[in-house]
């Protein structure tokens, strides 16, 4: 399908299939256009993962971008994939950028997907969706965050528009639901969330079946303790789901926060020990 030149980085998608090949976990199929570009599969040393790193060569997210990825693992594959870097939402001229993202996880397919923060800029519009389709042996490990904007431009709260919606099926099931909206402009900051001490906003989601409800406790405790203000909550809303928000007062923290998460992750419900978080 041809592209308008104005529109190329615009209109993109990205298209990612992993499978299992002979015990190891492969690319089965992938397309991706402007802005997206991925890397090679890599193999880090004792653990059961393959890992793809997701780049953004241009400079992030403008008004009228449509952009749309989808991810399917099936059965017997096992991938964590992380970004490059933070992705930046531009000031939008009163158009709204939009991302579609659609994951489906097969019975016995794994897939880790830990995102760095979403950084909205001063004005900027967004309105992100996320599909995500698992069944009752699928293994889907989950890390979504935004920045209350450049922060250290003095820009905190002064974008236009956030909207996110995350939909989380289970055999067809709509399992979990979270939506929230987002305007600093309209809206008095200190009733977003309790946001008066909290720059960065958090969501965890686990799917696995071996997750129990004791399971929160350990991650509640984890995701409490800092000596930064740090607020949490973590429940489990659906059978072997475990949801968590978080909320933080800078980066670093953040970062801490997440990594401790995935070391957790691993010690609680998986073989192997967590593999770096290389960039």
């Amino acid at each position: 399908m041809s592209v308008a030149l104005n529109e190329v980085g615009r209109t993109g998608e990205l298209e990612l299939v992993f499978a299992e090949k002979r015990g190891k976990t492969i690319l089965e199929d992938i397309y991706y256009e402007v802005p997206f570009k991925v890397t090679k599969l890599s193999y880090p040393p004792a653990s059961h993962l393959a890992q793809l790193i997701l780049m953004t060569p241009t400079a992030g997210l403008f008004g009228g971008d449509q952009l749309s990825i989808n991810i399917h693992v099936k059965s017997g594959a096992a991938v964590r994939i992380v970004p490059q870097g933070a992705t930046k939402v531009h000031p939008s001229l009163g158009r709204s950028a939009v991302q579609n993202v659609k994951i489906t996880v097969d019975p016995e397919g794994e897939l880790h997907l830990w995102n760095d923060p979403l950084i909205p800029f001063k004005d900027a519009r967004l309105r992100q969706h996320w599909t995500i389709q698992l069944y009752k042996k699928s293994r889907f490990y989950f890390w979504d965050a935004f920045s209350s904007g450049r922060i250290h431009h003095g820009e905190q709260w002064e974008f236009e528009e956030l909207f996110n919606e995350t939909r989380v099926y289970v055999d067809q099931t709509l399992a979990y639901l979270d939506r929230y909206q987002i305007k600093p402009q309209q809206q008095h900051v200190d009733h977003l969330l309790g946001m008066s001490y909290y720059q960065y906003l958090a969501t965890l989601l686990l799917f696995d079946d071996k997750l129990v409800e004791d399971h929160t406790h350990p991650f509640q405790k984890l995701l409490s303790s800092s000596i930064t203000p740090v607020a949490a909550g973590v429940d489990i809303p659906y059978p072997s789901l475990l949801a968590g928000r978080i909320l933080t007062e800078n980066g670093a923290c953040l970062r801490k926060l997440q990594e401790r998460a995935a070391e957790l992750l691993f010690d609680l419900l998986l073989p192997a020990p967590c593999p770096a978080f290389r960039k």
